[in-house]
């Protein structure tokens, strides 16, 4: 859907019939893709040995390079 597709107070056009069940089939695709990814990604060691220890970085170095949030927790700063 682009962005000119939704206009205030509804759409542009009426979703189709079988809209719902288009969603189901795309839901159930991404939901299986989801989970062959988690699988890769959570439980593979040869991916997760080349990610461990990269690209640490000190407290001191986070504060200087002015990251926040979530970057600068993950280096020891509360």
């Amino acid at each position: 859907m682009m962005h000119n597709y939704f206009r205030i107070g509804g759409l542009k056009e009426d979703v189709p019939d079988d809209f719902v069940h288009q969603v189901r089939e795309v839901l159930d695709l991404v939901k299986k893709d989801t989970e062959e990814s988690d699988k890769l990604l959570s439980f593979n060691e040869i991916f997760l040995a080349r990610l461990k220890n990269i690209a640490v970085m000190s407290a001191e170095d986070a504060i200087d390079f002015g990251l926040t949030g979530p970057c600068l927790r993950a280096s020891g700063v509360d």
